[in-house]
């Protein structure tokens, strides 16, 4: 990871442009969901992957009704009775 100081001012409206080097660095594109916190005294960006809306896992994922839901809880649910 390099580290670049890129100063950007906040528009009228609060927004911040996030410099396209580091987009490109981080895979970050248009439409993409940003979480946005704060620790102490900074304010942390991070990019948002979609996750399982059962489990919380990453991998292999489906959409079913608007949610994402991993393979292994398709399999469980299928398997419930």
């Amino acid at each position: 990871m390099t580290i670049v100081n890129n100063l950007r001012k906040v528009d009228s409206l609060g927004r911040v442009v996030i410099p396209k080097n580091i987009r490109e660095e981080f895979g970050i594109c248009y439409k993409d969901e940003m979480a946005i916190h704060t620790n102490e005294d900074s304010i942390i960006i991070n990019k948002k992957f979609n996750t399982c809306s059962i489990c919380g896992d990453k991998h292999e994922l489906t959409e079913f009704k608007g949610k994402d839901i991993c393979l292994d809880c398709i399999a469980y649910i299928k398997s419930y009775k």
